[in-house]
């Protein structure tokens, strides 16, 4: 379905409610692919509208869990695909932690890519680019059913 490229070789987790998780550790940042099966909104007065509040609900829902603050966020294209970009951040064990997040929807899987950092990062910093620019959908457009 996608494929990321890692800095090293990532350990994957199942999570109940068939969540997937792949992550590595480096030395400055961590590097994390959440793939969560989930359903495709259809309420909404348009296609816009339902592709917005289901990046805006899946974001919410992140950051409250965290108690985090959002910094940004912006709808991308990720190779064709609609997506979204954000950042937040929050504090874990008197640390602030930074997460710079891409997330797209592909046939009933939401996939969550991003870095987590202790120091901010610009959004052209080379590390992040890097890593969000791997990213790539493995299966062919006609084959796609994403949020229009």
């Amino acid at each position: 379905m996608a494929q990321i490229k890692f800095p090293g070789t990532p350990i994957e987790r199942s999570m109940p409610g068939k969540l997937v998780v792949y992550a590595y550790q480096g030395i400055q940042q961590g590097y994390v692919v959440q793939a969560a099966h989930l359903k495709k909104p259809t309420i909404g007065p348009s296609a816009s509208d339902i592709r917005d509040d289901f990046f805006n609900d899946q974001i919410k829902l992140e950051i409250d869990a965290l108690k985090g603050t959002l910094l940004y966020k912006k709808n991308i294209q990720i190779d064709g695909v609609n997506g979204v970009e954000y950042s937040y951040n929050f504090v874990i064990q008197n640390v602030k932690i930074y997460n710079y997040n891409r997330f797209v929807f592909l046939n009933e899987v939401g996939i969550d890519y991003y870095i987590m950092s202790r120091e901010p990062l610009k959004q052209e910093d080379k590390v992040l680019n890097d890593y969000f620019n791997s990213f790539k959908i493995t299966i062919s457009k006609k084959n796609i059913n994403s949020l229009k």
